[in-house]
């Protein structure tokens, strides 16, 4: 299934692309649903912080002990807000995990298919899943996975709790969900002493050292831990894979639809892009909403999470077997939001300004005109579903997939175990309730209600074995429970440049590097030239045709320009008229004055 995450706010026109999630996939199939504890079942393990209380959970292929909301740091909040994590404290009484707590403060919307969220300041907790009565021998390998929202939205609550126990513990493997800060809570800097920064992924990293240090409580294997993520949790997962910080921390990484070197994931410190270029792109939709975000923070010395910029942090560091992917269509919920736009008036959608904008290149009306070329073939850009299709391309190219070969290059380099996928599996069922565009319905799936299919099932059964065959072997050939797999998923090498394509059918196939030559020599070429500032982008397009309702707001800025060149001659003119009028005046008066004769 095509699942797309995605959080926009058309009433505010704010957007946070949250990438569709092969594990959304994967714990949400066979979900039925679950009360959240079970006081029947209550089971109780030690930790050097105290006792915890957890639930045994039955699901319809396995079970699993449950401890929910266990914290790993202190409460940021009061003195500790904008403060890096602190060890949390030990707890005298029983401490009750049988509940989720609190998602981290973030921008929520209001919506009907999603009840509001509870949220604080408070939030510092993570969510352990252990097997429970299994053929599988302990200890047991650990995923500890980071969720996605662009930074700003989002929490270890996502994921509900029987698709996580049937679909990944079940097959032998503890899961590990954890909250961290969130938008300008978690990321906000001034880079420099008092506001660091990087609040976000210090939380995360002292997570995995708590998860390191206590995991064998839970009969975890901490030389076993493999930390994943999606969309921004992607991101923060390439961080912390090359990291100097997490050395030791983890062993394997699954990184899905994101990476650090992603050109939302990390906030450059330089500043030599132009200010007034950024001004007159002021209202632009890329700029439409500020953003907290990583920042290469080498400023911290012998602290630093980010010494480097993204792309030398990875080529030089990258050190750990490696699962990575993305999703056909991934950016489509920034391109539904510009739809919105358009339908309303605001935007046209045949200006790829829109997907490729000015402000993130020089040479920006010569790279425009490449992007064109490349993706139109030189036809006329015409307002039908053909042109969704090459915008949501364009976004998801330069945003998830180009980076994300940048950084299978650099890891194939070092010589470390890399497998690549390409997700392409669609159902019909969803699209037509509606659910390959959006995940509320199924992020809340009590009123949902699906029927899969024998197709779907086994796909979630390839992606689920491969994945966990990954975390426990780190190749995701490797298995023991069945046969069911018939598929060999290459590792990626050179020349052979193989992935693994999951779609109507699981076969390998090349990862087509033509699209990174593309952005990454192409247009990089392009924005190193000298040319004339006077090459205006206009693609050809139909006569008498308009992509969307840009015209009156194109005429409306001709009118300004217009009276204000206007009211500016009129002002000078009067101006001048006032300076003859002194000047005459002035004239007149020296013949007034009388001539003094000695």
């Amino acid at each position: 299934m095509k699942f797309l995450f995605t959080f926009f706010q058309p009433a505010h026109h704010v957007f946070i692309w949250y990438s569709s999630t092969i594990l959304g996939t994967l714990l949400l199939i066979t979900v039925a649903q679950t009360t959240g504890q079970d006081h029947l079942n209550l089971v109780r393990r030690h930790t050097p912080y105290g006792d915890v209380l957890g639930f045994v959970h039955h699901g319809k292929i396995a079970s699993a002990e449950c401890y929910l909301g266990i914290p790993y740091a202190r409460p940021p909040i009061n003195d500790r807000r904008f403060a890096y994590p602190e060890p949390v404290d030990q707890w005298i009484n029983l401490y009750n995990a049988t509940y989720f707590r609190p998602w981290c403060v973030q921008f929520w919307y209001s919506d009907v298919y999603l009840e509001k969220r509870e949220q604080s300041e408070d939030c510092l907790y993570l969510n352990i899943f252990v097997p429970r009565q299994t053929v599988h021998a302990k200890p047991y390998p650990v995923l500890v996975w980071i969720h996605g929202g662009s930074y700003q939205v989002g929490g270890s609550q996502l994921f509900p709790i029987n698709g996580t126990v049937d679909n990944i513990v079940s097959h032998g493997v503890i899961f590990v969900s954890i909250n961290y800060r969130l938008g300008p809570l978690g990321f906000l800097t001034n880079m420099r002493s008092g506001l660091y920064g990087n609040y976000g992924l210090e939380d995360q990293i002292v997570a995995l050292q708590w998860i390191k240090d206590t995991i064998g409580l839970f009969d975890g294997d901490a030389s076993r831990i493999t930390v994943g993520g999606e969309s921004s949790g992607a991101a923060s997962v390439s961080i912390l894979a090359t990291s100097p910080r997490t050395i030791g921390l983890f062993q394997r990484a699954v990184i899905r639809s994101g990476s650090a070197m992603s050109p939302w994931a990390i906030q450059s410190t330089n500043t030599d892009l132009n200010s007034a270029r950024l001004m007159e792109n002021y209202n632009h939709p890329f700029l439409a909403h500020t953003y907290f975000t990583p920042v290469v923070d080498k400023y911290r010395e012998n602290q630093s999470i980010i010494p480097l910029p993204a792309e030398r942090l990875i080529r030089e560091n990258a050190r750990l077997p490696l699962m990575i992917g993305s999703t056909t269509g991934e950016c489509i919920a920034y391109v539904s939001w510009l739809a919105y736009l358009a339908e309303n008036d605001r935007i046209d959608l045949c200006n790829i300004e829109f997907v490729a904008p000015s402000f993130r290149f020089k040479n920006a009306e010569q790279v425009k005109q490449a992007i064109y070329q490349h993706y139109f073939d030189n036809r006329p850009i015409q307002q039908d579903t053909n042109l969704s299709h090459i915008l949501v391309k364009i976004v998801t190219d330069q945003n998830i997939k180009v980076p994300m070969m940048k950084e299978i290059s650099y890891y194939t380099n070092k010589n470390v175990p890399i497998f690549v996928y390409s997700f392409d599996y669609s159902d019909d069922k969803l699209q037509n309730m509606h659910l390959s565009f959006a995940m509320r319905d199924l992020l809340d799936p009590r009123n949902i209600t699906v029927e899969w299919a024998s197709e779907d099932l086994n796909i979630t059964y390839f992606i689920a074995s491969t994945m966990t065959n990954f975390v426990k072997f780190g190749n995701p050939n490797l298995q023991t429970e069945s046969n069911k797999l018939q598929f060999h998923w290459p590792a990626f090498d050179f020349p052979s440049s193989q992935q693994m394509y999951i779609g109507s059918q699981i076969k390998p196939i090349e990862v087509p590097f033509e699209l990174l030559y593309f952005w990454n020599r192409t247009i990089e070429i392009i924005q190193t030239l000298s040319l004339q500032h006077d090459f205006i982008f206009e693609p050809p397009t139909v006569a008498n045709f308009h992509c969307g309702v840009f015209e009156d707001y194109d005429l409306l800025n001709y009118r300004v320009a217009f009276f204000t060149v206007l009211t500016l001659s009129l002002a000078m003119l009067f101006l001048l008229g006032f300076c003859c009028f002194l000047h005459v005046n002035y004239r007149n008066q020296e013949k007034s004055i009388p001539t003094v004769v000695e």
